[in-house]
């Protein structure tokens, strides 16, 4: 789906500090977010897309969606490039391509029903106005758990866990065959995530969708997803199918996360992989492999960066000191 995908952005300065920064010859800032990734979603499947805060997961996803454009590198979505598309040919193709946001409490206008905002959609493609819209409307906000007489409500009027609903249910309404869900279940309780995440399953089976699920949480996409892909500092450091990357880690950021999943039973023992320090900035990564500053195994190769290739049977990583 991706090729060589790269982000980066410009470190937003005041008018004076630009000044002052071209006259002083000094060179603009950029934030490295996403840098050379390669990234492929089967049809059907879903890919989860794991890593800490600040690792490039949500601007890869917009990127996929050309909601941010790429800096360079390819996005293809059913063998067309979307990086050569202008804005009306993209607008067609949106309808196949949709999002979930984060947070449901900003994604949803506080100044309009339930109803408008679902189907604002359908009128935006042309696909339907009137009582066909309605109709459709009804449709949707019942295959996500509402109910018809929750069209008139505004979004303050229901939980957080119900305006994800909504979210999901807008996302629904152009029918989409793929869709980016990000962190769709990090602000909401417990409980609720699993109603969620079960919704998100469901209609998986019923649409015959294709997810790419982001989340910084491996519990919840361990429950969830076909493939598992990890990201460190704008880089994908190790991809492979669920139970293999549980299984079987081999990159040391990945068994670092693993390995700090909690355990429900207190008889497992697992070995611990502690990763040292916070995640470096963006602005500056480090040269060579980005996760040596952090590494309990870094040696001197490590200055150099290593190739991103396969080291099993569908599963690739990007470390020096994995071998085939």
């Amino acid at each position: 789906m991706t090729q060589g995908l790269t982000k980066h952005f410009l470190v937003e300065k005041s008018v004076l500090a630009r000044i002052a920064s071209r006259l002083s010859g000094e060179k603009e800032k950029v934030v490295h977010a996403v840098c050379d990734a390669d990234l492929f979603v089967l049809k059907g499947e879903t890919m989860g897309l794991v890593g800490e805060s600040g690792s490039g997961k949500s601007t890869l996803g917009r990127c996929v969606l050309h909601l941010i454009r790429p800096t360079s590198g390819k996005v293809v979505f059913e063998g067309i490039d979307l990086s050569g598309l202008g804005k009306t040919p993209l607008r067609k193709m949106r309808r196949k391509m949709q999002m979930i946001f984060q947070d449901p409490y900003t994604s949803l206008n506080p100044r309009i029903k339930v109803g408008e905002i679902v189907g604002h959609p359908l009128e935006l493609h042309g696909i339907a106005k009137g009582a066909k819209k309605r109709k459709r409307v009804v449709e949707l906000l019942e295959t996500v758990g509402l109910s018809q007489e929750q069209m008139e409500r505004y979004p303050h009027q229901f939980s957080g866990g119900q305006k994800q609903r909504i979210a999901i249910a807008r996302a629904l309404a152009v029918n989409p065959v793929f869709m980016v869900a990000d962190e769709p279940v990090s602000a909401l309780d417990v409980s609720i995530q699993a109603q969620i995440i079960n919704l998100l399953k469901d209609l998986k089976r019923k649409f015959g969708l294709t997810y790419l699920f982001i989340s910084h949480d491996l519990a919840v996409v361990e429950h969830i997803s076909d493939r598992i892909c990890v990201m460190y500092l704008g880089k994908i450091v190790e991809s492979a199918p669920t139970t293999e990357i549980f299984k079987s880690p081999k990159h040391p950021y990945t068994q670092g996360l693993i390995s700090a999943v909690p355990i429900a039973d207190p008889r497992v023992k697992r070995e611990k992989t502690i990763l040292k320090g916070e995640i470096p900035s963006a602005i500056d990564p480090p040269s060579g492999c980005r996760f040596r500053t952090r590494c309990p195994y870094a040696y001197s190769e490590c200055t150099r960066e290593p190739e991103y290739r396969e080291v099993g049977l569908t599963h690739y990583a990007a470390c020096h000191l994995v071998k085939d």
